[in-house]
């Protein structure tokens, strides 16, 4: 069994240091719902909470937290010994070490604040040895939670003595010394047969409002009650017991809330044959308004033929007026028409005379504009001849400087041609130059030579 993960069965815990301890006592035949009705528990906003996990099949070998969110999980062992209902429930009760009780079937669930609301109810009652809320009995599938039924209503002793009205988690008790067991003897009803031992020491307190869910198994989702011959043995067995064990005030509750509802059937029984008898009357009214219904439906027909002939005549007006309309319309359409294209031909006509007034304004100012022209060419042909002249006389001077060009043009190819020949004598004299100073070099290094070389270089240094 792993913590449970839903976010929205995990409100925070309201609990407080003089809070009693509860403890919750969940019988398991190993269903797959177990883990729902735990993570149901665990959710509360009470604390603190004990699980008591009473394993009613004889144990499963599983390895079982300590906690889940806070609450502390015993699972005492019933030494592999397969337990009936009423003994499984009895051994919880045994090994349950809260101060309030809770039974709960593995099968079902608690909504978060069931405990903290019936605990709250009993604090305020100390007299009441139970606090009980209301249930809701469905199933749910892939659409959510469907209800059936709803187990709701204040508490009622003597109704408890016929009918079981409390679902088994829907009621917190005081778990103290004069706090009864159940009856072994039951396999069936023990929830009941318990809460008529309970109800010896009082009322219980009903807390209005749905805090619980009582969930239907695969085969009983037609009827919260199931009618069958174990059951029917169980009831009697209950019955049997309580008719001598029930003090002689309680069987004689028991017997005026039967007279009265024996009086209250026999009342409805007298105001059924009284209806009876008004509703043949009724009948009888019936009949005769029918056959007035009958000749009023004859005339209605012939009406109706009326109708009919007259329907058809306004119909074909009808059609003979759409015709016209139709016809109407389309004179209406072409006479638009025909309007539109009038308008059109006289914007037409406005802009073709603006715009010839416009082309004879052009005209003018062309003519204006051809004189002008004409004036400026003659202008031009006049300053074209002269730029003509003055052209030619430009070519000439042009000619002339280009002879003129030409003539320095050959003297400055003389003159490079004079510059070369120097540089190439030039170069002639350095190399007899370069010879003649090799000459001497050796000619200074003889011995006798070489002194006198000194001597005159240190006279010329004096």
């Amino acid at each position: 069994m792993s913590a449970p993960d839903n976010p929205a069965m995990q409100p925070p815990p309201d609990s407080r240091p003089e809070a009693p301890p509860v403890s919750v006592i969940v019988r398991t035949i190993g269903r797959a719902s177990l883990d729902a009705a735990l993570a149901s528990i665990a959710a509360q906003t009470y604390r603190p909470i004990e699980i008591v996990l009473v394993e009613a099949q004889g144990g499963s070998g599983q390895a079982w937290p300590a906690e889940l969110q806070g609450v502390r999980l015993q699972v005492p062992a019933t030494g592999g010994q397969r337990l009936p209902r009423a003994a499984a429930a009895n051994f919880g009760l045994a090994h349950a070490q809260g101060e309030l009780a809770l039974f709960l079937d593995d099968d079902d669930l608690l909504l978060p604040t069931h405990i903290a609301g019936l605990q709250a109810a009993l604090a305020a009652a100390p007299e009441a040895p139970a606090a009980f809320s209301d249930t809701d009995y469905g199933y749910t599938d892939a659409d959510g939670w469907h209800s059936l039924h709803r187990f709701e209503g204040s508490f009622d002793a003597v109704r408890l003595r016929f009918e079981n009205f409390l679902p088994i988690h829907s009621v917190l008790f005081r778990l103290e010394a004069r706090t009864p067991r159940v009856d072994e003897a039951f396999d069936l009803f023990e929830d009941w047969d318990f809460w008529l031992q309970m109800a010896q020491h009082g009322d219980f307190v009903h807390v209005p409002g749905i805090s619980a869910r009582y969930v239907a198994a695969e085969g009983q989702r037609s009827g919260v009650f199931v009618d069958s011959p174990a059951s029917r043995q169980a009831r009697r067995q209950l019955l049997a017991k309580w008719q001598t064990a029930s003090p002689v005030a309680s069987h004689a509750a028991l017997i005026d809330r039967l007279q009265l509802l024996y009086r209250r059937q026999a009342q409805a029984e007298a105001g059924l044959v009284a209806a009876g008898d008004a509703q043949a009357h009724l009948r009888q009214v019936i009949a005769g308004r029918e056959q007035e219904l009958a000749a009023s439906g004859k005339q209605l027909a012939g009406l109706q033929e009326i109708l009919a002939a007259r329907e058809r005549e306004l119909a074909n007006a009808a059609e003979q007026l759409q015709g016209l309309d139709a016809l109407l319309a389309a004179r209406e359409a072409e006479r638009d028409a025909a309007i539109g294209e009038i308008a059109s031909l006289k914007a037409l006509v406005a802009a073709r005379e603006e715009d010839l007034a416009e082309a004879a304004r052009q005209a003018q100012g062309l003519t204006a504009l051809v004189a002008q022209r004409e004036t400026e060419w003659a202008s031009a042909a006049a300053y074209a001849e002269d730029l003509r002249q003055h052209l030619a006389l430009r070519t000439d001077e042009l000619a002339r400087a280009a002879e003129e060009r030409q003539r320095f043009v050959e003297l400055d190819e003389a003159r490079l041609r004079d510059l070369a020949a120097a540089r190439a004598e030039t170069e002639v004299a350095r190399g007899e130059t370069a010879a003649l100073q090799a000459e001497l070099q050796a000619y200074l290094a003889e011995p006798p030579l070489r002194a006198l070389a000194s001597a005159v270089r240190r006279r010329l240094r004096r």
